[in-house]
């Protein structure tokens, strides 16, 4: 935010104020969901770890999608863009190695 001048900053809060509110419904019927399915199904009790990170990482790239549809239209600083992608690559590189950790349990 201190690369925006302040009218680039409004614009930027004004694009983003309703997206907190559904990216939090979405996570909590993605964890609601797996929640229900383990307990109604315990079968795939042993799947739940996986199932759950499945779905939060396309939740998460659907969200950058999204999120850089929005930036792009609002015609920021590249230098501003840049660190957006730096934060979703670092992201990312999260989820990969929460992903690993889940996956390296099971062999």
């Amino acid at each position: 935010m201190k690369k925006l001048s302040g009218e680039e900053t409004a614009k930027l809060v004004d694009a983003f104020s309703g997206y907190r509110i559904y990216s939090l419904a979405a996570m909590v019927i993605i964890v609601l969901g797996v929640i229900l399915t383990a307990s109604v199904n315990p079968q795939i009790g042993y799947f739940v770890p996986l199932i759950f990170v499945v779905l939060l990482s396309l939740t998460v790239l659907i969200s950058t999608v999204i999120i850089y549809r929005k930036l792009s239209s609002l015609n920021l600083p590249a230098n501003y863009n840049k660190t957006f992608w730096l934060s979703s690559a670092l992201q990312y590189f999260g989820f990969i190695f929460l992903f690993a950790t889940m996956v390296s349990r099971y062999f």
